[in-house]
C-alpha cells in the first residue's frame, strides 16, 4: 500500500541544540484529514517544513505519495502547502494572485482551474479586488485557494483559520470538509483549535516535545480516555463555607487522583472511573449540601481538548 505520507525515525535539530523532532514516525494514507495537533514548541511547524521541502530533517527519511522527499522535482505538483503566514501579494487583484501562482506550474487549463478555485471559495464576486483590501477571513480563504491552484495529491494546511472570526472559520471547514469528500484529496492539518480538529479530522497524532506520544480517530482518543471524566454539581444558592470544605474533603477521599475546580456555585471533579462511584457522589452532596440545594448534577465526557491537555499538560509554551 503507498501511503500519502509516511514518517520514518525523523529527527530535527537546530543549530542552538534544540531537538524540534525526536524519532518521529508516522503513516497518513490517502484520502484521510489528518490532524497534527501539539502545544506551541511541540514540532509541529518544523515536521510541516520538512515535509514540504523547506527545511532539511537531521536524519530519518520521509516518503510522500511513494516517493523519497528528496524527489521534489517530481512531487512539486502534487502536494500543496498553506503556511500559517498570508502568502499572496497585497497590490494584486485577488484573480491576478491566483494567476501568478498558477503560472509558476504547469496547469493544463489555469484559467478553469482559477474559475473554480474562485467559486468554490466564494471569491468570485471580489476578484477584481486588491488583496490588502480584503477582510481577515476573505484574506484566509484566498490563501488557501492558491495552495489548492495546482490541483494537488497532498494539501497541508499550518494553522489556516488563524485570526479569523467564528463564521469565517466555519466557513473555510465547511469548504474543506466539501473538498476531502469530493475529490481524491489528502489533506494534513496543523491546527490548536480542538473542536474543530473533532470536527473535521477523520485521524488525529498528538506530537509534543518532538514525539508523536498517541493517534487514533477523535472518538478512539475520546475513549481511550475516558476513565477521565468529570462530575459537576450546580448550587441553588451559595452553600456554607465549612460544609464546601467537608464536602470537598470526603470527595478527595472518595475519589481516587481527583481534581476539583470550583467557583461560588458550582463544583466540578475529575478523576478515574468518575462513572462508578456517581452513586457516592451524589449521596455525598445530598448529605453534606442538601438536596434542597442542589440545582443539578451533570456527567460531562471527556472531550478531545481534556485529551490534549492531559497529555501535553496545561502549561503555555513557545518554541519552533
Amino acid at each position: 500500500m503507498t501511503f500519502a505520507l509516511e514518517a520514518s525515525e525523523v529527527n530535527k535539530i537546530y543549530d542552538s541544540n534544540v531537538h524540534a523532532l525526536n524519532n518521529l514516525s508516522l503513516k497518513v494514507d490517502q484520502g484521510l484529514v489528518y490532524g497534527l495537533l501539539g502545544p506551541n514548541g511541540a514540532g509541529k511547524s518544523s515536521f510541516l517544513k520538512i515535509i514540504t521541502g523547506l527545511i532539511k530533517p537531521t536524519s530519518g527519511s520521509i516518503n510522500l505519495l511513494g516517493k523519497n522527499i528528496r524527489e521534489l522535482n517530481e512531487l512539486k505538483g502534487k502536494i500543496g502547502y498553506v503556511p500559517q503566514e498570508l502568502v499572496f501579494e497585497d497590490y494584486l487583484t485577488v484573480e491576478e494572485n491566483l494567476k501568478l501562482f498558477a503560472s509558476c506550474f504547469s496547469i493544463s487549463n489555469p484559467k478553469e482551474r482559477i474559475s473554480e478555485l474562485l467559486k468554490s471559495f466564494q471569491l468570485a464576486e471580489i476578484r477584481k479586488r486588491r488583496a490588502g483590501t480584503l477582510s481577515g477571513g476573505q484574506k484566509r480563504r484566498l490563501n488557501v485557494a492558491i495552495g489548492l491552484v495546482i490541483d494537488p495529491e497532498i494539501l497541508i494546511l499550518d494553522e489556516p483559520s488563524a485570526g479569523m472570526d467564528p463564521q469565517s472559520r466555519n466557513l473555510l471547514w465547511e469548504m474543506i470538509n466539501d473538498l476531502s469528500k469530493k475529490q481524491d484529496i489528502t489533506i494534513i492539518i496543523s491546527t490548536h483549535l480542538m473542536e474543530t480538529a473533532d470536527r473535521l479530522c477523520t485521524k488525529i497524532g498528538i506530537i509534543d516535545k518532538g514525539y508523536l506520544i498517541t493517534e487514533g480517530t477523535p472518538e478512539e482518543l475520546k475513549a481511550r480516555y475516558n476513565s477521565s471524566l468529570s462530575l459537576q454539581i450546580t448550587f441553588k444558592k451559595i452553600p456554607d463555607q465549612n460544609k464546601k470544605i467537608e464536602f470537598k474533603n470526603r470527595l478527595k477521599k472518595i475519589i481516587e487522583d481527583c481534581e476539583i475546580q470550583e467557583d461560588e456555585k458550582s463544583l466540578a471533579v475529575r478523576g478515574s472511573n468518575l462513572e462508578l462511584i456517581l452513586t457516592k457522589f451524589i449521596e455525598t452532596s445530598t448529605e453534606i449540601i442538601g438536596i434542597s440545594n442542589i440545582q443539578g448534577i451533570n456527567i460531562n465526557p471527556v472531550t478531545l481538548e481534556d485529551v490534549f491537555i492531559r497529555l501535553t499538560g496545561s502549561n503555555l509554551r513557545e518554541g519552533k
